[in-house]
């Protein structure tokens, strides 16, 4: 999903309470979609959830690849 175009990726400010956390919509090889919520400690990415996106996750996804093609 990180190596595909276009990949958004967020500050995740409603659950950045005990360190700072980033999610990302973005899409495989096989075209599906999904959110992944991460944080990086030290050098590594620690990925929490990955899971398909929601339809408003959907929506907004469609949108930035219209915007940014």
């Amino acid at each position: 999903m990180f190596f595909h175009e276009p990949l958004i990726v967020r500050n995740d400010v409603r659950h950045s309470k005990g360190e700072k956390r980033y999610y990302a919509l973005g899409r495989t090889n096989a075209e599906r979609r999904l959110f992944l919520a991460f944080t990086v400690r030290r050098n590594r990415l620690r990925v929490i959830p990955v899971r398909d996106m929601n339809q408003n996750e959907r929506a907004i996804y469609a949108k930035y690849e219209k915007e940014n093609p």
